[in-house]
């Protein structure tokens, strides 16, 4: 009897386990895809193993999380999963997401990361995805050839979310100017971090820095940050209420702006030595801009500048809040604040807040 009760708690949780194990079980597939929707799919595939009821939830899940480092450095077997996945899955099951994060445990060739790549993007196509996440957190190189291949594709007019981090775009040929997202109609919210963008040299070696259109009429939301080997950056987004530009300065100069209804910018570049006059010129294409947001790094740069405010209107007509996000005790310099509320036809009734930066760079 006392050797009987020494087990009875274990048995207790078992039994518990059990009837939530059931529980879940008992939802209707379509809430099982959407709670796998949330976790690796690795994960979400080794469900099948839990019993006869889970065998083939996995299938019709509509999203597609693939992260490189679930495979402890073994790339080919990255590779095979991901074909594996596509292959078996529901061909009608829909896809409304994927994200694809490569580290570097991934350790396949170029020509195996091309076709990977290719392969990937085209099944997020084929079903009309809506969005998209593409990183390459420690700097291996994602791919991707313009000219009506991979992202340039039609299919992905139904893209609404586009987030590309780390990823090298080369454009071969003699393109000077990219315009990569006007294909995308319904594409709202869109980030670029960390990518660089060429084209090829005289020589025929991809070292050509090009210019690089972003346009899209539903775009709402636009974050930059540190992108590297290009000449030139312009936007052309009617609807964009949101801009993010920040990053290291990596000499990219600004040039035509296009942006009537846009509501917040916000500002932040670092080691930008010598960049005051292009952080100017960006203003004057920020000039719709209700709320300006600035980090303290930028300010600095502006004002180390001292002859910069002379002679010049500021272009800001409908400012009304202006945020400085610094260090503890740092304040906004008079001169600055001056300069950006200092156009005569700005009537808005005008504030300035400062906020603590909660990361120093």
């Amino acid at each position: 009897m006392i050797g009987g009760s020494s087990h009875w708690p274990t048995c207790k949780r078992r039994k518990k386990a059990r009837k939530i194990k059931d529980r879940l079980s008992e939802l209707p597939d379509h809430l099982l895809r959407r709670i796998l929707s949330f976790v690796d799919s690795k994960f979400a595939v080794q469900t099948c193993l839990l019993s006869r009821r889970w065998r083939s939830v996995w299938k019709g899940v509509p999203a597609l999380n693939l992260d490189s480092k679930s495979f402890n450095k073994a790339g080919h077997s990255f590779n095979r999963f991901a074909s594996e996945i596509l292959s078996r899955r529901y061909d009608s099951a829909p896809v409304d997401e994927m994200s694809l994060e490569i580290s570097d445990t991934f350790d396949l060739s170029l020509g195996e990361s091309v076709l990977m790549y290719q392969k990937l993007f085209d099944y997020a196509a084929l079903h009309e995805i809506r969005s998209l996440r593409a990183a390459n957190s420690e700097g291996e190189e994602l791919w991707h050839y313009f000219n009506g291949v991979g992202f340039g594709s039609p299919a992905f007019r139904m893209l609404a979310t586009l987030h590309l981090e780390g990823c090298k775009v080369y454009c071969p040929g003699s393109i000077d100017r990219l315009d990569p997202f006007s294909d995308f109609p319904n594409l709202r919210d869109l980030s670029l971090a960390h990518c660089s963008w060429r084209g090829d040299g005289e020589d025929g070696i991809e070292d050509r820095p090009v210019c690089l259109r972003i346009s899209g009429i539903k775009l709402l939301n636009l974050r930059i940050e540190g992108l590297w080997y290009m000449r030139k950056i312009e936007i052309f987004a009617q609807n964009l209420e949101s801009l993010y530009y920040g990053g290291e300065d990596t000499g990219v100069d600004i040039g035509e702006l296009h942006l009537p209804s846009l509501d917040r910018a916000y500002v932040h570049i670092w080691d930008c030595f010598g960049a005051a006059r292009r952080l100017m010129n960006m203003f004057r294409g920020l000039h719709s801009t209700r709320t300006l947001e600035l980090h303290w790094n930028t300010v600095k740069e502006i004002e180390r500048d001292h002859d910069l405010f002379d002679g010049q209107v500021s272009p800001f007509t409908r400012l009304k809040t202006l945020i400085f996000n610094a260090r503890g005790s740092v304040r906004m310099p008079d001169s600055v604040s001056r300069y950006f509320f200092g156009n005569p036809s700005n009537k808005e009734k005008k504030s300035t807040e400062f906020k603590v930066e909660e990361k120093i760079e």
